[in-house]
């Protein structure tokens, strides 16, 4: 798959991308969600055992941390059948998931979202779009973390075959990638970075939790935006190592944005 020249970002300043014009053909989706793998390894950790939920598995540096493990083990809570909520969002139809390109490219994508899209009766197969035939819900692994040109054709090419007509798509990648994609897919009308505030100008690495949702709208999309649970470590003497921290209200909750407080 072809690749889009992407650099890293800390600031709006750093962000070097066009705004493309929209497709209408995108808006026959019900909606696009983003969210980023689940947490990494600190370099400190890496390829050192950690009293974790195994202390048998080392953590790697291209994969998910313990803690990574245990948000993908509690996603169906957020994003599965019967856990969403009509006024925020729908769970996918469609999962795309980062493809590692090679043996030293992150599989956090690919790992973050496996246990759900099995869940959801997918099968997830590594650097495969499964079913290859007939219908049914998709998981695509097939696209490398700056293909997003040949993300954007993919996915334009099955909105035209009405594939994803009312469907849910969801992406899940690299989060510095994601205002890349967005742009490129023209549905955003301002440069965007990661973060439970999209519009804060300033990328937030250490952000796991947001979920940016775009629905179409008679113009454009409209992005809204979602927190989901936080972990922490479980100091109640049980078994588990962490334990799910909720936002009010829920798994997730609506966050208001800086544009949001401006309208």
């Amino acid at each position: 798959m072809g690749k889009d020249k992407g650099s890293g970002f800390n600031t709006i300043a750093d962000l070097q991308y066009d705004i493309m014009p929209l497709n209408p053909i995108l808006k026959v989706v019900k909606e696009f969600i983003f969210i980023r793998h689940g947490e990494k390894p600190s370099k400190n950790n890496r390829h050192k055992m950690e009293d974790s939920l195994d202390p048998k598995i080392q953590e790697q540096k291209n994969q998910l941390s313990h803690k990574g493990w245990f948000r993908a083990a509690h996603l169906w809570e957020v994003f599965g059948d019967g856990q969403t909520t009509e006024s925020a969002y729908s769970s996918p139809n469609v999962i795309y998931a980062m493809k590692a390109g090679d043996d030293e490219a992150s599989e956090r994508p690919f790992e973050t979202v496996k246990q759900l899209a099995e869940n959801l009766k997918m099968d997830p197969e590594e650097k495969e779009r499964t079913p290859k035939k007939g219908d049914g819900p998709v998981f695509d692994n097939r696209f490398e973390a700056e293909a997003h040109q040949a993300l954007l054709d993919n996915v334009t090419k099955h909105c035209k075959n009405d594939n994803y007509l009312g469907k849910t798509v969801m992406f899940c990648w690299e989060h510095k990638n994601i205002p890349y994609i967005v742009a490129k897919f023209g549905l955003i009308d301002d440069p965007v970075t990661w973060g439970l505030d999209p519009y804060s100008e300033e990328d937030d690495s250490d952000n796991f939790t947001a979920i940016w949702v775009f629905k179409p709208t008679d113009t454009l999309f409209k992005l809204e935006v979602y927190q989901e649970f936080s972990i922490s470590k479980n100091k109640d003497g049980s078994n588990e190592r962490y334990k799910v921290i909720k936002p009010e209200g829920g798994y997730i909750t609506p966050v208001k944005t800086s544009r949001d407080s401006l309208e």
